[in-house]
């Protein structure tokens, strides 16, 4: 099932696309129209996309993935029946050095 169509208020897509890359607003632009009930900003701090739930939440790309994984990881606990200790995450041969590395900060947090 596509969760952009049945939960488009709660789905953030296409995040993988925005992790450890900078700000961009010609980048940005190719992805604002998705973002339906959220906003794009900059994240000064890091230089990098950050996106913004509501007036109090803005999370980077790598909290949501992280969120992702635990999610992954609570589903393979209980339908699996067992304890998840490690896991293996590939990453594409095309991410740059900036994107595997916010690929593993995901992983860690």
């Amino acid at each position: 099932t596509n969760n952009l169509l049945r939960f488009p208020k709660t789905t953030i897509p296409y995040v993988v696309a925005l992790l450890g890359k900078p700000y961009d607003e010609k980048y940005l632009a190719s992805f604002e129209p998705f973002y339906f009930p959220y906003a794009i900003v900059n994240d000064t701090a890091r230089g990098t996309f950050a996106i913004k739930v509501d007036e109090e939440r803005i999370f980077a790309p790598e909290e949501i993935l992280a969120q992702l994984f635990v999610y992954a990881r609570d589903n393979a606990q209980v339908f699996g029946d067992i304890m998840v200790k490690d896991c293996v995450i590939t990453v594409p041969a095309s991410f740059t050095q900036f994107e595997r590395q916010a690929l593993l900060d995901a992983a860690e947090i």
